[in-house]
Formats: C-alpha cells, structure tokens, sequence
C-alpha cells in the first residue's frame, strides 16, 4: 500500500487489504495456525448452532470451534488466496462439506436477512477505515436473525508498540490509522489498520444502534460479544 490512505477511497484500502493476502496467504497459513484464545473459549461457551458466519475467515483456523457448536458455518473472506488455503485446510480436517466458502467484502455480504444464527468477526473489521466499518456494522445487524449472537475481536491500540515498522496511515488519516507491514521471504506487504480503544470499540457499537453487547481486552486485543 503505497498511497497515503487520506488520498484513497475505502474501496482502495479494501483492494490494497485484499491484494496483501493475497501476497502474504501461503506465509500466513504457516504462522496463523492457532486460533486466538479468546475466539476459542467463547465459542465454546455460546450455543452458535444453526449457520454461523465466519467473516474474514482467512485460512479458516476458527471454523472448527464453530463448528462446534453445531450447525454449518458460512467462511466469507475478500482474498481469494486466503478462501484457497482455507479450502485446503477445511479438507484436510474432513470439514470441507459442512463449509460454504463465499468470496466477498464485509460491508456487503451477499446473503438475506437473518440469514445467521451467529457471526464470528475475528481480526477483521479494523481492516475497514471508519465508514465502511459502520457499513459493515449495519450488515452484521441485519444479517444475524434476533436471538443470535457475535463474537467480535479486534486489535488494541496497545498492540502497536508490538509492532514493528508500523507507520501512521498519512497526515489527514485518523488517529488510530496505521500501515502494518507483514514480513515474508519475499519481502513485506503493508496492511491498513485502525488500532482501537475500548471506549471507541463501544462508541462505534452505539453509534450503529447495536446497545446489547460486552467489551473486554485480552492481551492485545479488544473482544466484544454482541447478542441481537
């Protein structure tokens, strides 16, 4: 990602996301094999059943915890490359059957209204700048039926100073903006980022009309659990 973001669309901060996982999957795939703790625990202890969305699936390391909890899961994701290597995975844990993979952004999911007994947001709407990620909000509303239920992790500004050679997403960006690079044999990738707190994690939940939620920080994470 090589422009400031203050010149780009947020639909070109999508593209540029979506074109680094494409670049870094392989890599990826073999660094992110656990899922995160939190993520576990909780689907563990939600009854998600039904058809659960996985959105920003990646290479699907969460599916099998979704899964469960009973049911089907949908494994959405923008990066064709990361659907492909959670394919592979999806099928070599004899999974493949019980998952729908669907390539598409977040802020607009292909699917009906209350299509979703639950949704699985992990490491995956601080990729979205600000309007899109309402967009994405709205989306999670309306596709979770009443009577579900989201798991949402996001990363913590307290993350940043884990992070080397992040850079502030250009002057005009705002506060919180951030080029995360991803390291890789064949050199680094950047990625956008918007590093949360948890006063603006449950601003923004309000903001979209979303009132019945818990926030918590975990590590260098931010971890929400929404019920509709």
């Amino acid at each position: 990602m090589n422009g400031r973001v203050e010149a780009m669309g947020g639909s070109d901060v999508v593209r540029a996301v979506r074109d680094a996982f494409d670049a870094i999957a392989e890599d990826f795939d073999k660094k992110r094999t656990q899922p995160f703790p939190s993520v576990e625990r909780i689907c563990g202890r939600l009854t998600l059943g039904g058809c659960v969305l996985d959105a920003g699936t990646g290479n699907g390391r969460h599916v099998p915890f979704i899964l469960g909890g009973g049911g089907r899961a949908v494994a959405a994701d923008v990066s064709l490359k990361m659907l492909e290597t959670c394919k592979r995975n999806l099928e070599g844990k004899g999974l493949r059957q019980m998952v729908e993979l669907v390539l598409c952004e977040i802020s607009e999911l292909p699917f009906k209204e209350g299509a979703f007994t639950g949704a699985l947001y992990s490491a995956v709407l601080h990729h979205l700048p600000s309007p899109m990620r309402k967009k994405a909000l709205e989306e999670l509303k309306r596709t979770v039926k009443p009577g579900g239920a989201a798991i949402i992790t996001l990363w913590s500004a307290r993350a940043l100073k884990a992070r080397s050679g992040a850079r502030e997403a250009g002057k005009a960006a705002l506060k919180g903006d951030y080029l995360i690079p991803w390291k890789f044999p064949g050199g680094a990738r950047e990625r956008y980022y918007h590093l949360f707190t948890a006063e603006e994690a449950r601003g923004e939940l309000e903001e979209s009309s979303i009132t019945n939620f818990s926030v918590f920080e975990e590590g260098l994470n931010i971890v929400i659990v929404l019920e509709r």
